[in-house]
């Protein structure tokens, strides 16, 4: 078995002197300290703390690296989040618990700078001073003309909590960014005191319809429905266009349970030991034909181009002059317990369901029987990605949510669209999980977005769609044949 690597001597002297001072304090304390004093004494003693002693923590020579110290990549995807925050509240305060370098806070910073949202103060909470001085200098060096809207602190902002009795009732705001703690964590810490405030201050989240981890980036896009959700905003870091520099998904979850739920199915979709048949089929749904679009139509030309041998597409067009509404659900719910690789619906939709008949609806999700035989859903229709909403849930969200089945992925809108610009999208990602693609779910929705870009229309289509999973989930393309050999 192989062994880490021996400290050097003088993390070794430290260690042995931190030890030595722990012990004597358990000692003149009758034998027991809490344990929030053991690892503040652990991270922080003077001179001696993992954070106070002056060893290089980050990067090569340290114990450790972060996102921030390979690139400014992740500081400028966080500073588009902080930004709609920002404006969305009409300013207020950064507020850094343990900002390590300090290089989190210069891309942040900078970033916001460009984007014309810059908070009134970024506060850093920093208790080691040796952290706070490395931090003081790259700033210094790298910002020396924002430097001055950074404050230092070892506790909570005190002149904001004087001016009124409550955090949450002061009428500025404060963005928390901390990597460590989720923001009940984050409360409960503060409540126990591992960071001091004044007596008589009390925090608390301001209720809303509901706790939102990650807000949604909401911007004017939609030419039809106005302001809605546009994640993809997130990542259009370089230049000026509106395509995607980076890959992104979302996993919309509520609450822990539902998280859980999401990371399970992914990972077992993945961990499938052997490709299945269901896994080579995909299912066409249409609408019928109106002023909107020939559904049908639209979905065999892309049948004609993809998907080629040996995947299979299966046809399931609604045509009210051979089925009523109600066998035609029938037959969608059908469809999804018998297991299909790939489930695209093509036509009108709304938050809920598919069409105005209710081919599909929301409520029927919770009866699925599908188990681990997950698709990935393709939404050629409005509005069954519309997370944002408050209050309701959609289709798509319920969809990856679903405990016993539903979809391991779906790639719908937060908004309205037009059938042609879905028609681009739809060519995109299905040449890419089909023809030349390794089948990841990001990379296929980013070719659909780039198939849309070339014609220059329907371009709100880029900033709506929306991947709710893993980008980096793979499609299954392989395919496994068995020869049987039999002896005379």
């Amino acid at each position: 078995m192989s062994e880490f690597p021996a400290p050097p001597a003088a993390a070794l002297a430290l260690s042995e002197e931190l030890s030595a001072r722990i012990h004597a304090e358990i000692h003149a304390a009758g034998g027991s300290i809490p344990f929030s004093r053991y690892m503040e004494l652990c991270l922080y003693s003077p001179g001696l703390g993992y954070y106070s002693a002056g060893l290089q923590k980050f990067g090569e020579a340290g114990d450790f690296v972060t996102a921030p110290e390979i690139s400014p990549l992740f500081g400028q995807c966080l500073a588009q989040s902080c930004a709609a925050v920002l404006a969305e509240l009409g300013g207020g305060d950064l507020l850094e618990f343990g900002a390590g370098s300090g290089r989190l806070a210069v891309d942040v910073l900078s970033a916001l700078a460009q984007l014309q949202q810059l908070p009134g103060t970024c506060y850093i909470i920093e208790r080691s001073a040796d952290l706070r001085e490395r931090q003081q200098a790259l700033l210094a060096r790298m910002l020396p003309d924002l430097v001055h809207r950074v404050r230092w602190l070892d506790a909570l902002p005190e002149e904001r909590v004087r001016r009124d009795a409550t955090l949450a009732t002061y009428k500025g705001w404060v963005m928390v960014l901390t990597n460590q703690l989720t923001a009940d964590a984050l409360i409960e810490s503060l409540e126990a005191g591992r960071f001091y405030a004044s007596s008589g201050v009390t925090l608390k989240r301001i209720e809303t319809s509901s706790e939102t981890w990650m807000p949604p980036f909401l911007a004017d896009v939609d030419p039809w429905a106005g302001e809605t959700a546009a994640d993809n905003r997130y990542v259009t870091i370089d230049g000026e266009d509106i395509l995607p520099d980076m890959l992104i998904g979302r996993l919309p979850a509520n609450n822990t349970s539902e998280l859980e739920t999401m990371v399970s199915k992914i990972v077992q979709y993945e961990q499938q030991s052997s490709p299945s048949l269901w896994q080579h089929r995909a299912a066409f749904v249409a609408d019928d034909a109106d002023t909107g679009g020939n559904y049908p139509f639209l979905s065999e030309n892309l049948i004609d181009k993809y998907p080629s041998s040996p995947f299979a597409a299966k046809r399931l067009y609604y045509s009210p002059s051979q089925v009523t509404p109600e066998d035609f659900r029938k037959q969608v719910n059908e469809m999804w317990d018998g297991g299909n690789g790939m489930i695209m619906f093509t036509g009108h939709s709304s938050i809920h369901q598919w069409a105005h008949e209710i081919f599909f609806h929301w409520e029927d999700i919770p009866y699925l029987e599908n188990g681990q035989k997950l698709p990935v859903a393709l939404e050629m229709t409005c509005f069954t990605g519309s997370f944002q909403v408050p209050g309701l849930p959609t289709l798509d969200e319920d969809l990856v949510r679903h405990p016993d089945g539903g979809a391991v992925a779906a790639w719908g809108s937060t908004g309205l669209g037009i059938a042609t610009g879905h028609q681009w999208l739809a060519e995109g990602f299905l040449n890419s999980i089909y023809e030349d693609g390794s089948g990841e779910l990001g990379l296929a929705a980013l070719s659909g977005k780039l198939n849309l870009a070339t014609i220059g229309a329907y371009t709100d289509l880029i900033d709506t769609f929306t991947l709710l999973g893993d980008p980096a989930t793979k499609l299954e393309r392989s395919y496994t044949t068995y020869m049987p050999i039999t002896k005379n």
